[in-house]
């Protein structure tokens, strides 16, 4: 992000921006493969994560982890998404945050929801093998 204080919404744009750069700009550009680009992102970076999804519906996956956002209904999302939520999440809890997130999202979509027992939201800031395996 460019500041710590970045919203949501311009969090998803910066996401976009990276990957315009890493499949257009990069050195690597040759080794990326622009139809298969996903966005995972933690908590204000989560719900940039599904700003994202909606701005750019060719994504092949969203990933908010502990994710944190204003808005709270995503119907319009047409991008498969997995929600992570922390069970003992005290800043965005998934009673507010991660399980609107998921409810909202539409029926026919592929989707998935992640509930992490015993976690915090920082967990996704270290080395979890559950986030890992799933969000892979």
């Amino acid at each position: 992000t460019n500041t710590t204080v970045d919203q949501p919404d311009s969090r998803g744009r910066q996401l976009l921006s990276a990957l315009d750069y890493l499949t257009q700009r990069s050195s690597v550009r040759t080794r990326v493969d622009a139809t298969r680009l996903g966005v995972m992102g933690h908590s204000m970076g989560g719900g940039g994560s599904l700003e994202a999804a909606k701005s750019r519906t060719s994504l092949k996956a969203a990933i908010p982890l502990t994710g944190w956002n204003t808005d709270k209904t995503w119907p319009e999302l047409r991008t498969p998404t997995l929600v992570v939520g922390a069970d003992g999440d005290t800043v965005a809890p998934v009673a507010t945050h991660s399980e609107p997130f998921y409810q909202s999202l539409p029926g026919s979509l592929d989707k998935a929801y992640l509930e992490l027992r015993g976690a915090s939201h920082f967990t996704p800031n270290s080395s979890d093998t559950t986030i890992a395996k799933y969000s892979i």
